[in-house]
């Protein structure tokens, strides 16, 4: 698999130590959308993201993590090729609560927005405490 997608928690540093620090992930989310919006613009969306160096099936999941150059590459790229340039926004109309993984499954068992947002904001307070006591990088991305 690349280094592109990472799945799992942990996001490592790919470069020796001592260089810049390590390319910047995010989750894949609503990306996991993207091969199936492709096919409706007549694409095949399976071939267009592994000519960007991404493993199949890496993007089906929304908790595996993506170099954020690499999202931007692969969405600059099925812009053009299906000659939509507010594809992102289409992918993005799409999103659901489960494009957000685990939190977004959290949140869908809540009563009300209310509830919802109260778990995110506790979620998020856990993610920057174990990011930040961290000595090899983050291993959940911040809020």
């Amino acid at each position: 698999m690349s280094d592109a997608v990472v799945s799992g928690v942990r996001a490592e540093r790919s470069e020796p130590v001592g260089r810049s620090a390590s390319p910047k992930f995010t989750q894949v989310g609503p990306m996991s959308a993207l091969q199936a919006l492709m096919e409706e613009h007549g694409l095949d969306g399976s071939v267009i993201i592994a000519s960007e160096g991404i493993a199949p099936g890496a993007l089906d999941r929304p908790e595996n993590f993506i170099r954020v150059s690499v999202l931007g590459d692969l969405l600059a790229r099925c812009a053009e090729l299906a000659g939509c340039p507010q594809l992102g926004i289409s992918l993005g109309a799409r999103a659901g609560v489960e494009s957000l993984g685990i939190v977004g499954s959290l949140m869908g068992s809540c009563d009300t927005l209310g509830d919802a947002i109260r778990r995110l904001r506790i979620i998020c307070k856990s993610w920057i405490v174990v990011r930040s006591s961290s000595s090899r990088g983050p291993t959940m991305p911040s809020c």
